[in-house]
């Protein structure tokens, strides 16, 4: 009913091209990441959905990785997009203040069904998104992740997954498991409010 038992879920692959919706990428180059980790009943998001978000940054660093180059930028969600102005120096600056800092004290399933912020508006219900663009080299306007630290990072700290994933086809047919890519792109991807929150501001 809920996409059998695969456990984690991912989407690494050509953004929909409604998300080019400034001049700042070129087209074909945008990447969407979907990363969805589920464990115990279908409803349990993890620890707390702090899994899915690690799960979608070691996707967009691995993505990278495969594509021959080295550094990737976040463009969506707005609240910490490298392109807005609103990107973090390192990745461990993305995880203090949107995995840490942001994590919410209940369960990720009841706060995001109240729309809630947490995680940097990267989190819908069970999954975690991104837009990110990939460079070969470091780029100078804008800040950037470098995908072997971020990788690193993750392994560091305990999150990094190795299990079974399902690839998806494309970013706009995810299937009910995914849980909300729709709901995202619609809402808290570009929301200025989710913005607004990241630094409490």
């Amino acid at each position: 009913m809920f996409s059998g038992c695969a456990s984690h879920k991912m989407y690494a692959g050509p953004a929909k091209q409604d998300s080019y919706d400034t001049e700042m990428i070129k087209d074909q180059e945008l990447i969407a990441i979907s990363g969805y980790y589920h464990q115990g009943g279908w409803l349990t998001p993890g620890d707390n959905g702090v899994e899915s978000i690690y799960y979608a940054l070691q996707l967009a660093a691995e993505h990278t990785l495969k594509n021959n180059k080295k550094y990737f930028a976040i463009y969506r969600p707005l609240a910490i997009s490298d392109f807005d102005g609103r990107g973090f120096s390192s990745p461990e600056e993305f995880r203090d203040i949107c995995i840490i800092k942001s994590a919410p004290v209940a369960t990720a399933l009841s706060k995001q069904a109240l729309l809630a912020h947490a995680y940097c508006g990267t989190t819908q219900v069970l999954t975690s998104y991104l837009e990110i663009v990939e460079y070969a080299e470091k780029p100078t306007q804008i800040t950037s992740y470098d995908a072997a630290k971020t990788l690193q990072m993750i392994k560091d700290d305990g999150y990094y997954n190795d299990e079974y994933s399902k690839e998806y086809k494309t970013p706009s047919s995810l299937d009910a498991g995914l849980m909300g890519y729709m709901s995202w792109w619609g809402s808290r991807r570009s929301d200025p409010r989710e913005a607004d929150d990241v630094r409490g501001e």
